[in-house]
């Protein structure tokens, strides 16, 4: 990092406490809220989770095609964006039209990521997830958050008794066979243990994108670099590969958003050596050349696809209109 000179501390900036001990105290007193904020935003996304499963439940009953199976992850993620477009996310001016604010769209479809993938470890079969129960002991505020059953959460009308919360739990024998205690490697447990978001979104990659397990089967498989390692396989995508098979261009539109969305293209990206070395330094990176391009060309399809339909529901308006007066 550069050095900085400061600015004139006894004039321009100006400390609101005497002593280096008050500011001590109030930066711990200004971090104390963002504990709460954790807190309340666990059990948001357990709310949010809950909800999610309600809807694949009565998604599924209803479509006769997915025939007990769950839903593609990406139509729902979908669903759940317009959502928030269409009801939650405040409004802007653009122009002469009101639109949703697409920074806090962002940010709240950003957050819903953890509990999406919950839901589907939920309603998915074999992974070991389910939904259970923890007492908030109300004396200390602090989550014991060993499994309740639900006869000991839940009063005689099926809610939950105070402090008493519903979150995600696993079992992580499902998901990992082995553990290591105190250095020794064992069985992993079948107990069911409150479900951390980093145990969520390990097991949803071994659920549902098929990664690795090391060796040992305690953890995902880690490459040289120490990032997550997924099942080898032979991968190539040419445009005559896509053009011939239209399904296999969703398939790779849904993995790169996933691959987007778990933020591994930032996880992955480093500098190239060129410009670790005194090369040019304003000469684009392949890396960033690639995704512009990339984003150049889905909103140029985006905005095809967006006249096509706008043209579909036009010709329907019309036949529409026209059985009207023929009516």
């Amino acid at each position: 990092m550069t050095d900085f000179n400061t600015k004139d501390l006894d004039q321009t900036v100006k400390a609101t406490t005497e002593t280096r001990a008050e500011a001590q105290l109030l930066l711990e007193n200004a971090l104390l809220p963002f504990n709460e904020i954790e807190e309340k935003r666990e059990r948001l996304l357990d709310s949010l989770a809950i909800a999610i499963v309600n809807d694949l439940i009565h998604r599924v009953k209803a479509t006769d095609e997915l025939a007990g199976k769950l839903p593609n992850i990406s139509d729902v993620k979908d669903e759940v964006k317009t959502l928030i477009e269409n009801k939650v996310a405040p409004k802007v001016q653009q122009g002469d039209k009101e639109k949703a604010d697409s920074y806090r769209v962002s940010a709240i479809y950003g957050s819903s990521t953890d509990a999406m993938q919950g839901a589907y470890l939920v309603a998915g079969a074999g992974t070991g997830f389910e939904f259970g129960y923890y007492h908030n002991i109300a004396t200390s505020g602090t989550p014991s958050y060993q499994h309740v059953e639900a006869k000991i959460a839940l009063d005689d009308k099926g809610n939950l008794k105070p402090n008493y919360f519903k979150s995600i739990y696993w079992s992580p024998v499902k998901t990992f066979k082995k553990r290591k205690l105190d250095g020794q490697l064992e069985d992993n447990t079948s107990n069911l243990k409150h479900a951390k978001q980093s145990d969520i979104r390990k097991a949803f990659k071994v659920h549902f994108n098929g990664a690795s397990i090391n060796a040992e089967g305690t953890d995902l498989a880690i490459n040289s670099k120490g990032k997550d390692k997924e099942e080898n396989t032979n991968f190539c995508v040419v445009s005559k590969h896509l053009i011939d098979d239209y399904s296999k261009a969703v398939i790779t539109m849904n993995a790169l958003s996933e691959f987007f969305e778990s933020d591994s293209l930032h996880s992955a990206y480093v500098k190239e050596d060129d410009i670790e070395n005194g090369g040019k330094k304003d000469q684009p990176k392949p890396t960033m050349t690639a995704f512009f391009k990339l984003q150049k060309a889905m909103e140029t399809a985006k905005n095809s696809l967006d006249v096509a339909l706008d043209e579909a529901r036009q010709e329907q308006e019309l036949k529409q209109k026209k059985f009207k007066k023929a009516s």
